[in-house]
């Protein structure tokens, strides 16, 4: 009898263990990161389910991008402001994006600032790119280069090849600062390494004069 027991122990153990509700979650996430295809469908019915706040900003990317659905903005933009309400920069970078070219609704460009600002203020390396572009250009206005430097280092600093590329130039051509040749240097050198092929061109020349 013992033996029995100690054998059905032994098999209950090998035997696959239903997923929590974390697993689920966590399994869903790196599905959409990953751009897993092949799994789209099963990570969609999971965060359909899942009340979280990872859940909803996930599941909204699902609908704003159309992975495994057809795009729906107005449901992405409503689970992005759920994630955003609660301290969720990326959901803020959405927003900022969505109301800058009218998705889910009109465009409004100061509420495309505000989110991009929030996102930026709270790390988020796309979002710092995004408000030094809208400094540079003055896009709400007066040109704000000095604005537009600082935002590019945050993001730059966080390895975002396009800023540093931009930085690059406005060390190089003293916009928003001193000239700043060292420094520029290094950024196109960083920008480089990270794929970005103005940068590489960039040092090619300087390197082939």
């Amino acid at each position: 009898m013992r033996i029995v027991l100690l054998a059905l122990i032994s098999w209950l153990i090998a035997q696959p263990m239903p997923a929590s509700a974390k697993d689920d979650l966590k399994y869903a996430i790196d599905t959409v990161v990953g751009a897993k295809q092949s799994q789209y469908q099963q990570a969609f019915e999971i965060l359909l389910q899942d009340g979280s706040i990872a859940g909803r900003y996930y599941l909204g990317v699902m609908y704003y991008k159309g992975l495994h659905t057809e795009p729906d903005f107005h449901k992405a933009k409503h689970l992005f402001q759920i994630a955003s309400s609660n301290g969720y920069p990326e959901a803020d970078y959405y927003l900022g994006l969505m109301y800058r070219h009218g998705e889910g609704g009109e465009a409004d460009a100061q509420l495309s600032y505000r989110h991009f600002l929030l996102a930026g203020q709270n790390g988020h390396a796309r979002a710092q790119f995004e408000l030094g572009s809208l400094f540079e250009q003055g896009t709400y206005g007066k040109k704000q280069p000095y604005q537009a430097r600082a935002w590019y280092k945050h993001a730059a600093n966080q390895s975002h090849p396009e800023a540093l590329f931009r930085l690059a130039r406005m060390y190089q051509l003293g916009i928003g600062g001193e000239v700043n040749s060292p420094a520029a240097h290094a950024a196109f050198v960083e920008a480089a390494q990270l794929g970005h092929q103005q940068a590489a061109q960039i040092l090619a020349n300087h390197y082939s004069d």
